[in-house]
């Protein structure tokens, strides 16, 4: 799953709370972006850099939404889940036995396996986080996944597939 078909199945909520979560983030280039989003829709800068914060947040995920939009939504998830989310993303790093730094893990991280996985899993349901929030963090996972060739996380695919099938019989409202 590419990031944009993921930030498409999220609700308007979620992406709002992940685009949130990028713009807080203290490496985001905020006047980059106000630019480029005005350069984007054929706006001013002026009319941005003006624009409430929320509204702004808003304008940023919808243009996630877009195929050449100029912001990948995969900043925004990767944002989201180091940021707010971090709790979900350290319970399943810490169930699978994983060595980990607040959630980031080093670069010969291990391949997960079906046991750590199995652990994973069990330690995120027992903190209760429900199985949509489980499977946006697979689903984010996953699409990291992607772009590199370890093929780290393969085991969650199953868990993702399963979930956005049924989700689609009874979609989030959007």
């Amino acid at each position: 799953m590419s990031p944009l078909i993921l930030w498409r199945r999220l609700t308007p909520d979620e992406r709002y709370l992940a685009v949130k979560a990028y713009w807080d983030d203290p490496e985001t280039k905020r006047p980059v972006d106000e630019a480029l989003l005005a350069q984007y829709r054929k706006a001013r800068p002026v009319f941005y850099e003006k624009m409430g914060l929320g509204q702004k947040l808003r304008e940023l995920a919808k243009a996630g939404l877009e195929k050449k939009a100029p912001f990948s939504p995969a900043l925004f998830l990767r944002s989201w889940h180091f940021g707010e989310r971090r709790d979900l993303l350290i319970a399943f790093l810490d169930g699978c036995g994983f060595t980990h730094e607040q959630g980031a893990l080093p670069e010969e991280a291990p391949v997960l396996s079906a046991a750590a996985y199995e652990k994973g899993l069990a330690a995120l349901r027992g903190r209760g986080f429900s199985d949509r929030d489980i499977a946006v963090y697979f689903s984010t996972l996953l699409t990291q996944d992607e772009l590199s060739a370890e093929n780290r996380w393969a085991l969650l695919k199953p868990f993702t597939d399963a979930f956005w099938a049924a989700a689609e019989n009874n979609p989030p409202e959007n």
